[in-house]
Formats: structure tokens, C-alpha cells, sequence
């Protein structure tokens, strides 16, 4: 019976580490995600201004 008891908590604790682990690599793969995007935008952006090139058309 305790022996049960025992096993069941253990599970149930791996299961949650599963979890956790899983849902911080999701979150570790979004950041870097974001940060490859955010990468990308600042290097077109500094090109574009060693270009001479405006981000935005002159206002009429």
C-alpha cells in the first residue's frame, strides 16, 4: 500500500517535471525566434542607412 502510494507520487512528480521541461524548452525556442526576427530587422535597418536610404517615403 505505501509502496503504491509511493509510486504514485513519484509519477506524478515526473510527470510534472516533464511538463515543466517541456514548456521551458517551447518558451527557449520562442525567444530565439524572436531574437533571430528582432536580428534580421536591425540588419536590414542598419543597410538600408549605410544605403542613404530612409525607412519611410518623404511626407507629400
Amino acid at each position: 500500500m505505501i509502496g503504491t502510494l509511493l509510486l504514485c507520487i513519484v509519477w506524478c512528480a515526473g510527470g510534472l517535471y516533464v511538463g515543466y521541461a517541456l514548456g521551458s524548452l517551447r518558451t527557449a525556442k520562442s525567444y530565439t525566434c524572436e531574437i533571430q526576427r528582432l536580428q534580421e530587422q536591425l540588419c536590414k535597418e542598419r543597410l538600408l542607412h549605410r544605403m542613404g536610404v530612409d525607412k519611410e517615403p518623404p511626407s507629400c
